[in-house]
């Protein structure tokens, strides 16, 4: 009944996770896992060629790294798609609002940001992220999600597949995937499933601020996009997340080439309101020159 898409470069995790599914799914499952450290293709590739083979109409595109930890999983999302007509993506995290601003699909606000995974940290312990604008509800409607857990349908990702074209590597394809989605689609993330991350996740690192300025510069006619109307967002919303992630990207390893590329192109110096917080960026440079 579900087809689970696993684009895998580390066997012991792709064979644990593989286990994990077949154990706690709790519905008809096929695990389509393909070895990108034979392939090395983009992930859209490897993606595309995953749901290709399914033989289900429920696709899950998987991280690896991950554990399940909710039986039966697969019959909380078997419902959900028969419940809303028009749901389109399913996911375990993500926002009711993507920024113009260049950044990832978090906004770092409660009121936005919809979240529910653990993470395992290096000592081994777990650590809960759980965001809920509405406390106590089951899923939130949100605009893009993160990709460690994305279910779709056959019939959504033939009109949507992924975009081999423009996500050439490994970073902003839960974005691009979702947010073309969201466009006619409902997307939700769902509080029902609990999920382990067995790593830190993603690098933000030059590659993936290269990919994230080009994404959104690809995008700039239709952000931001958000599931709530103007009054009803957060005030001064891109500013709030931009003067996070220039506290984010100051301290990440990216070169200042890029950082400042960053600046730039976020307009950040043509506004008075961001210089105290760009000469953050221009300080913590001159001080830390390695």
């Amino acid at each position: 009944m579900i087809s689970v898409v696993i684009c895998s470069i580390n066997a012991d995790f792709a064979r644990q996770v593989k286990r994990n599914i077949d154990e706690t799914i709790g519905v008809p499952v096929e695990v389509i896992l393909i070895d990108n450290a034979i392939l090395k293709k983009s992930i859209s590739e490897v993606y595309n060629m995953g749901a290709a083979q399914a033989k289900y109409d429920i696709i899950c595109f998987v991280h690896e790294d991950v554990l399940f930890r909710t039986n039966h999983w697969g019959q909380i999302i078997v419902s959900l798609f028969q419940q809303h007509p028009t749901l389109g993506l399913v996911g375990l995290a993500g926002a009711k609002y993507k920024s113009r601003t260049f950044s990832g699909w978090s906004t770092n606000n409660k009121a936005l940001d919809c979240v529910n995974i653990l993470h395992l940290d290096p000592h081994g312990n777990e650590q809960l992220f759980s965001v809920n604008p509405q406390p106590g509800s089951k899923q939130q409607e949100v605009v893009v999600i993160d990709g460690v857990f994305m279910c779709t349908t056959r019939k959504v990702w033939q009109q949507f597949p992924h975009n081999e074209a423009l996500i050439t590597g490994f970073h902003l394809y839960d974005i691009d995937f979702s947010f073309a989605i969201s466009e006619q689609y409902k997307v939700l993330v769902t509080y029902e499933i609990d999920l382990t991350h067995l790593t830190t996740g993603g690098s933000f690192g030059d590659n993936w601020l290269e990919h994230t300025i080009n994404w959104h510069r690809h995008h700039k006619n239709k952000l931001p996009r958000s599931i709530l109307p103007a009054a009803q967002l957060p005030g001064r919303i891109e500013a709030t997340i931009r003067k996070s992630w220039m506290h984010r990207l100051r301290t990440e390893k990216i070169s200042w080439a890029n950082k400042f590329k960053w600046i730039f192109g976020s307009g950040i110096i043509t506004d008075p309101y961001y210089w105290p917080y760009a000469g953050l960026f221009f300080f913590y440079r001159i001080f830390n020159k390695k």
